[in-house]
């Protein structure tokens, strides 16, 4: 028995835990933009080096901080900083962004 009460949404238990929804395909259409994705290997990136989406794409892309840096206008230590603490600006993402060739969403964890 499903303790959700949208009529137009289920949910499916297995030995007693939700497991699965099913909900209409506009709704999820909200949730989920298909456009947006990450890679594996840049999910692999962030596993090998424990770092954040930020320096998996920098690896991924093969640029160092400094190069990155350097494309930026900033110092490395900027961007090493900006790997570290995973607070940015919207204008310093969509400039990341731009050079990475990823989309801003994809620069969030």
């Amino acid at each position: 028995m499903s303790a959700h009460t949208n009529p137009s949404h289920t949910i499916i238990y297995e030995g007693g835990k939700p497991v699965y929804a099913i909900v209409p395909f506009t709704e999820y259409e909200k949730w989920v933009d298909e456009n947006i994705y990450i890679p594996h290997e840049v999910v692999a990136l962030m596993v090998k080096h424990s770092c954040n989406l930020f320096g998996a794409w920098r690896r991924f892309r093969g640029l160092t901080q400094a190069s990155l840096a350097d494309k930026m206008g900033i110092k490395q230590q900027a961007v090493a900083q900006m790997e570290k603490t995973g607070n940015h600006h919207t204008a310093t993402l969509e400039s990341v962004a731009e050079i990475l060739e990823c989309d801003i969403n994809q620069l969030s964890d």
